[in-house]
């Protein structure tokens, strides 16, 4: 073994290089290991003939971030070397590689549970445990996952990593290699040591000897979402969440909206539209004024939000399963659309999505909590004289609701704490109340604003079918056939409560529709219902087959007659979230101004589109995904079936869909600007 001095540094260096590089081969054998875990749980999804390619990403991104962190240890060291090449220097350095060998075998075995517990790889939504409900959280981890005996087995792969670790460490300062290396006095070899050092760190830390470095857009060596996903390890996840994030935070320039999407300009990313028209005091050419006809009496608008409401699992409906209750029947009294998008994945997400027409989210949170947006989709419903109201079956103080909503024009905000007041009960978690009582009370309070003579918009927001999963005490659920998802459940020992609750919601929301139909609510109340994204925690979407009922949740809506005036609606078309609204001003909103960022459902001339972030894009009967060069085809249950090749349509869209994303931040940004002057 070679001599090591305090006052050599050379050998102080070499030893650190030695030390970070045992660290580093053991963080790699783990991360690879905890990955398997998650290969094997999720082995349905392999694709045999990819596991090559899955292995050498999954080194490239492991080869990635140690070197990343060799790097940063190296510069720290290097800083400490040189001012007080003393013990705490010694140290301090095999305590950095030591530090970053836990942190990455830690937070791969969380990943791996979370992997288990979602479906899916850390993303902007782990964020929801500090944003959302932190002790339901807990409660769920509690409950699911045994806290102390997962503790344990951290500590235990802990434990053997580090012994591992320093049985490497002692065999690499032992080899004959090591010791003429640090024991060398020649300058020309040190330099020659140092050089390859900062090239082998480089190229690895680059992840890519081709033009473009590593990164999650270029990770795309299968057809597998799935693997494609695996081969990132947790920390480099963990990392683009937190990117993110940070992209959905309000910046101060909007000219970073257009950069950020590959526009130099205004003019660049107008090109891209599908159709303009006249342009917000911003610049932004979307804004459109309605054709609809003159109402006498405008009528009452309610829009459902249902809580993790799937096409998946609606579709899977049967005479022999009723999965629906009573909107089985009610369904056929309005218009239900299945082949339907969610734009975003997330409640909050999709609220401030769907009625704000942003694509910065997270508004409640941030800098712009406190501004009003000029061109939300509540609006046209203000303009017209309309009394905005939310019914929460959650709490108001969720990510700072009351105060954001009543800022955006709400005149009326109901949580559960009306509820529980109202009817003596108490919630089911603290996610809320049932939806019966959510819905109960939301019909009452509709009775009386309507009693005013001004008609009504209101939001509601449910929350029974949401982890904990539980029905309401007495009601009765049958046993459920689970064939249909048994493949990919990722928690079977859940799914029957799950789908129980599924039931239970559809069936509240069916009650409630026809509680308006059987009252004078019935002729002037148009309603509606929509989820905010699928169930998660329920199926594995990993398969290209899947891929776009990932992103699917109905669309139902109810129309009077005499609003209608003479239209039919079509429910085979392709639609999203975002066309729910221009929907609307164009069937009952006269001359009212608007920011089109959808299509009206039920104007023939109309691109029949769709877009969920999660990089799915719909044209027609064309669905593409990712970075991917081919589009597939799909089946009237959302299967994805055969590659063909892309239409140019197709190809416009998805520049529209860039576009739109770049102006609409662009629009925020500048108003706050203008707010500010």
């Amino acid at each position: 073994m070679h001599t090591l001095t305090l006052s050599n540094r050379w050998a102080l260096f070499v030893d650190f290089f030695s030390h970070a590089v045992s660290c580093s081969l053991i963080a790699i054998v783990l991360m690879q290991l905890l990955r398997l875990i998650t290969l094997y749980q999720f082995s349905d999804e392999i694709i045999a003939q990819d596991l090559p390619s899955y292995l050498l990403h999954a080194l490239r991104w492991d080869l990635k971030l140690v070197a990343t962190s060799i790097a940063l240890g190296l510069l720290i060291s290097a800083l400490l070397i040189a001012i007080k090449p003393g013990v705490f220097a010694l140290r301090t350095y095999r305590a950095i590689n030591l530090l970053f060998l836990l942190l990455f075998c830690s937070l791969g075995f969380i990943h791996t549970i979370y992997w288990h517990s979602v479906g899916q790889p850390f993303d902007i939504f782990i964020f929801g445990i500090v944003d959302d409900q932190t002790t339901e959280l807990v409660k769920l981890f509690v409950t699911q996952y045994s806290p102390l005996t997962n503790g344990v087995l951290l500590i235990l792969i802990c434990a053997m990593g580090l012994f591992v670790q320093r049985r490497t460490y002692q065999a690499l300062n032992n080899s004959a290699m090591i010791v003429a290396i640090a024991g060398t006095r020649r300058a020309a070899i040190k330099s020659i040591c140092i050089v390859l050092a900062i090239i082998v760190l480089a190229i690895a830390a680059r992840g890519s000897l081709s033009l473009f470095p590593l990164n999650k857009k270029t990770t795309h060596f299968s057809s597998s979402s799935f693997m494609n996903n695996l081969s990132i390890n947790a920390p480099n996840h963990l990392y683009y969440a937190f990117k993110e994030k940070s992209k959905n935070s309000v910046n101060n320039n909007p000219q970073q909206a257009l950069k950020s999407r590959g526009y130099a300009n205004l003019d660049e990313a107008k090109a891209d539209l599908l159709a303009t028209y006249d342009t917000t005091p911003q610049g932004v050419p979307l804004l459109k004024k309605s054709r609809a006809p003159h109402f006498e009496k405008l009528p009452n608008v309610v829009l459902v939000m249902m809580e993790s409401w799937s096409s998946q699992i609606l579709l899977a409906d049967s005479e022999q399963q009723n999965l629906l209750g009573s909107f089985r029947e009610q369904k056929n009294r309005g218009a239900l659309f299945t082949r339907f998008l969610s734009t975003r994945l997330g409640t909050n997400r999709f609220i401030e999505s769907t009625l704000l027409n942003t694509s910065v989210l997270e508004l409640s949170t941030s800098s712009a909590k406190n501004h009003q947006l000029a061109f939300s989709n509540l609006q046209p419903f203000i303009a017209k004289g309309y009394q905005i109201a939310f019914v929460s079956g959650g709490a108001r103080s969720w990510l700072n609701h009351d105060n954001f909503w009543k800022t955006q024009g709400v005149n009326y905000y109901w949580d559960m704490s009306d509820i529980i007041k109202a009817y003596g009960i108490d919630k089911h978690s603290d996610w809320g109340v049932h939806d019966e009582y959510t819905y109960r009370f939301a019909l009452e309070k509709l009775r009386e604003l309507s009693a005013a003579q001004q008609p009504v918009f209101m939001f509601i927001i449910t929350t029974s079918n949401h982890p904990p999963h539980k029905v309401p005490s007495g009601y009765d659920v049958p046993m459920f056939a689970t064939a249909a998802f048994d493949e990919h459940l990722i928690q079977p020992e859940n799914a029957q409560m799950q789908m129980a609750t599924f039931r239970y919601a559809s069936d509240q929301l069916g009650k409630f529709l026809q509680e308006v139909d059987n009252s004078p609510l019935d002729n002037d109340t148009i309603r509606m219902a929509t989820g905010d994204h699928v169930l998660r925690s329920f199926y594995q979407f990993s398969s290209k087959s899947d891929k776009l009922l990932a992103g699917a949740v109905p669309f139902y809506i109810q129309v009077p007659m005499a609003y209608m005036s003479g239209k039919k609606w079509d429910t085979s078309i392709i639609g999203s979230q975002r066309d729910i609204f221009p929907t609307l001003f164009e069937l009952i909103l006269a001359d009212a101004t608007y920011l089109k960022t959808g299509f009206d459902l039920l104007a023939a001339d109309e691109p029949r589109a769709a877009w969920y972030e999660h990089d799915i894009w719909v044209r027609d009967n064309q669905v593409t995904f990712n970075n991917d060069a081919v589009a597939h085809s799909y089946d009237n249950q959302l299967k994805v079936t055969d590659q063909i090749t892309p239409s140019s349509s197709l190809h416009d869209y998805r520049k529209h869909i860039n576009a739109l994303e770049a102006l609409l931040e662009w629009q925020l940004v500048s108003e706050m600007g203008d707010a500010k002057k």
